[in-house]
């Protein structure tokens, strides 16, 4: 009980290890004279004034402002002082295990929000390491009992992720999470069978093979990816509005991302045909449908009879056109380049087989132009005037040529229509002799008689004049519109 046989009061040398992030421990000697050491880190610390003596203890706990709970062990379970000797101590922490049970929802896009539940998260976000496979995900919000957090599907990752969460030196046992691809955008919404789009996006796969681009129901060729961008080839065989999808390990993107296929038309069976006739346009890009496809010659659209199977080759019908027409395919608001087509005009009749000059003969058909002058009427090989048109009808007005049996011919463009078995009638219109009585001419036995008309022949020999049932008489002269005789 002396003082000079009293123990030096000994110095605790505090070593920490394991702490989490800014986690902290409370450490106190029992001993009345020592002072309790609150908020030591992993730098450690130390306890001095403690006095030596029997059942002195040294307590050691998680403040209570952690974030994270842990299990503790010490270097000794018993501390031996010695007088006026610092003596030392280690603590090391280590986490709770941490657990991770359920992950809500499963499947989603990059970016949105996903939850975990299970046990030992750290109340802190930040002490909390949370990775889809290999990537980090930042964790927004964790509850107050470390149970439940919630964190963001990182950039970067695709197909089938295993989610796992480390605190400290604990990590859990992965759970699997499925990234859904997201399109966002296509480089180009519309294009030819065989173009290159760049679909924009999130969860797709770096390799090419695990990434399945659709157009619609149509796999299309990948020929680069990244996990934001993949490159593809318009496939064959489709038409119109196509959806875009990408699928990653059974994930399809969900949003509408149409492409526009632009129909392509390389050729026709057939330069030039008349109106009714089936035609045949070659191409890509056709609607399987007949009527999907807006087949027009010009502004006329056509009836479309028939497609193939691959959806290359339409059967039309030639619409009432005339002349020259751009052809065209258009779907889904989508046009074709033009072929070019001559509209070959076609005489079905005629309302007369016989007529002169001034005499108006209408022509009946299809393939003719409703601009008068853009048609050419001819008998034989003198050309018609023309006082009306339609694209079925031709009032033609018969000019002065010579009489013969000639063919009708009608011509739009380059086009030429023929109808044969009409016959140009020769007209007379007076006569006259050097004897008259009452305005007429009396006709005296070899007396020169002059016929006056249209449609004679120039030539004497092709003219034949006769006087009732005799016999024909010689052509003395002859033009266009005159011939001379001897009265028989």
């Amino acid at each position: 009980t002396a003082t000079d046989y009293q123990r030096v009061g000994g110095t605790l040398a505090l070593t920490i290890q394991g702490l989490v992030g800014t986690d902290t421990l409370e450490v106190q000697s029992t001993d009345a004279a020592s002072t309790k050491k609150t908020a030591l880190n992993n730098a450690g610390g130390s306890i001095t004034g403690t006095t030596p003596g029997t059942g002195i203890k040294v307590l050691v706990g998680a403040t209570t402002s952690n974030s994270t709970q842990y299990t503790f062990t010490t270097s000794t379970p018993t501390v031996d002082f010695t007088n006026n000797t610092p003596t030392n101590l280690t603590v090391t922490v280590t986490p709770v295990d941490v657990t991770v049970t359920n992950i809500a929802p499963n499947t989603g896009v990059i970016g949105s929000s996903v939850t975990l539940t299970g046990a030992g998260f750290s109340t802190l976000t930040t002490n909390n390491t949370v990775k889809f496979g290999t990537t980090d995900a930042t964790v927004t919000s964790v509850n107050g009992t470390g149970t439940s957090m919630v964190v963001q599907v990182p950039p970067g990752v695709s197909g089938q992720e295993s989610v796992t969460v480390k605190v400290g030196s604990k990590t859990s046992t992965g759970v699997n999470y499925n990234v859904k691809p997201s399109v966002t955008s296509l480089n180009n919404t519309s294009g030819i069978i065989g173009s290159t789009v760049i679909i924009t996006g999130t969860g797709f796969d770096a390799t090419d093979a695990n990434n399945t681009v659709k157009f619609g129901a149509t796999d299309a060729t990948i020929t680069a990816a990244t996990t934001t961008a993949i490159t593809v080839n318009v496939p064959a065989g489709i038409s119109g509005a196509q959806n875009v999808t990408v699928t990653v390990n059974g994930q399809v993107s969900g949003e509408t991302r149409n492409f526009n296929v632009t129909p392509v038309l390389t050729s026709l069976s057939a330069a030039n045909a008349v109106p009714g006739a089936s035609l045949t346009l070659t191409g890509t890009g056709f609607s399987a449908t007949d009527a999907t496809n807006v087949v027009k010659f010009g502004s006329v659209t056509a009836a479309v009879t028939h497609v193939n199977a691959a959806k290359t080759q339409l059967t039309v019908t030639v619409p009432n056109v005339a002349g020259e027409q751009p052809v065209n395919v258009t779907l889904a608001g989508q046009t074709s380049a033009n072929q070019t087509f001559n509209s070959t005009p076609s005489i079905t009749s005629l309302s007369a087989i016989t007529g002169s000059t001034g005499d108006s003969i209408t022509l009946t058909g299809v393939g003719f132009d409703a601009t008068d002058a853009n048609n050419t009427v001819k008998f034989g090989d003198t050309t018609a005037n023309i006082s009306s048109a339609t694209p079925t009808q031709i009032v033609a007005t018969i000019v002065e040529a010579p009489a013969s049996t000639a063919n009708a011919t009608v011509q739009v463009g380059t086009q030429t229509s023929t109808i044969s078995g009409f016959t140009v009638l020769p007209k007379i219109t007076s006569l006259a002799t050097a004897t008259t009585e009452g305005g007429k001419a009396v006709l005296i036995r070899s007396q020169l008689l002059t016929i006056t008309g249209t449609n004679f022949d120039p030539t004497k020999a092709n003219n034949t004049v006769q006087f009732g049932t005799s016999a024909a008489v010689p052509v003395e002269t002859a033009t266009a519109t005159s011939i001379t005789v001897m009265v028989p």
